[in-house]
């Protein structure tokens, strides 16, 4: 490799394009899924003529991806959380309390411990309500509770701890859309994917995302669960 210049500018030109695309890309967990299949098969080559081989066709595709990306502005960014319930012990009158991990993050299992949100998100045949701890932080527990019609009883259909900020992923191609949070770290943002799946919110992917001189966003530390 240390004799073979353009296939090292080649390495450094997909792993570039790659985690520019992960970052940037509408189809985060397709793409991420994408990229690691490309990569598994860049490792099984065991000589240099293998990689030489191989890189040009991945580039290609990476940056084709790239230069289709939609860019989305900060005003694109649809947040869940909607208005709060003025009367939630009405509205949610079925819900069973404690939900999961209720008493261990807000410490108490009533509802006066909770805020109760309408939500951005739209399914037909569905109403459904986004709860955090009445603590007033950007930061903390997020519940997301479901009411399909004709049904008296409030599913919760996402459960996750110390999210920030909820938002809905433009142009998502799900009845559920895909929905992601960002948080501010010391080393950039950290950006977590979730999918609707067996009825229920799942994490599917986790990055953290980072600019270089250029102004061009990375991904950094991928992992899908």
């Amino acid at each position: 490799m240390c004799e073979n210049t353009q296939v090292a500018i080649g390495l450094f030109e997909w792993l570039y394009l790659s985690s520019a695309l992960q970052a940037q890309t509408d189809r985060p967990v397709l793409i991420s899924r994408l990229i690691k299949t490309r990569n598994n098969g860049l490792a099984l080559c065991q000589t240099v003529a293998c990689l030489a081989e191989r890189l040009p066709r991945m580039i290609e595709w990476a940056q084709t991806n790239l230069d289709r990306t939609v860019i989305y502005r900060e005003s694109d960014r649809v947040p869940v959380k909607s208005e709060l319930l003025s009367h939630p012990r009405l509205s949610l009158r079925e819900l069973v309390l404690p939900l999961q991990g209720q008493y261990e993050w807000c410490h108490s299992s009533t509802f006066d411990a909770l805020d109760f949100h309408t939500v951005n998100i739209k399914v037909s045949g569905k109403a459904l309500v986004l709860v955090k701890c009445k603590t007033g932080k950007p930061e903390g527990p997020t519940w997301i509770i479901e009411n399909a019609a004709n049904s008296k009883a409030w599913v919760p259909i996402m459960s996750s701890q110390l999210l920030g900020e909820l938002y809905i992923l433009p142009n998502s191609r799900y009845t559920y859309p895909t929905l992601h949070s960002q948080k501010k770290l010391s080393d950039g943002i950290r950006v977590t994917f979730f999918e609707y799946g067996e009825d229920l919110y799942q994490e599917k992917l986790a990055f953290t995302v980072n600019v270089d001189a250029s102004r061009e966003a990375l991904a950094f530390d991928v992992q899908i669960p």
